[in-house]
């Protein structure tokens, strides 16, 4: 399983609106994000930045399966893209920067 960390600049006047909507996801999205392969997906904030770590076997293949749901997907970027600091959200697309991972517990301990 592989493993992800991306980090969105949330616009301060939008934060809680973001928060909000995070902690009551729709139904249906949930549950094209888990059969798109994603294993586990949770986010943290610090600041206005939300910081969002997941797993998943294929990252291309789950955005591919993702990007299915149109309607859906559309609509979930239409209410939090205006959101998120355009510098580091590309509406329409998953093309996000994930973040460098430099230190895994588990891996270094197998290792040895």
């Amino acid at each position: 399983m592989n493993k992800y960390c991306v980090v969105l600049e949330i616009k301060p006047e939008h934060l809680e609106e973001y928060k909000k909507v995070h902690r009551n996801v729709w139904k249906d999205l949930l549950k094209s994000i888990k059969e798109s392969g994603v294993k586990e997906e949770v986010m943290f904030f610090y600041k206005n930045l939300a910081i969002v770590y997941f797993e998943a076997e294929d990252l291309d293949k789950s955005y591919e399966i993702q990007r299915r749901s149109v309607e859906l997907e559309k609509g979930w970027e239409d209410l939090v893209g205006p959101w998120i600091s355009k510098g580091e959200y590309k509406p329409g697309t998953y093309d996000l920067d994930l973040l460098e991972k430099v230190f895994d517990l588990n891996v270094q301990l197998e290792e040895k």
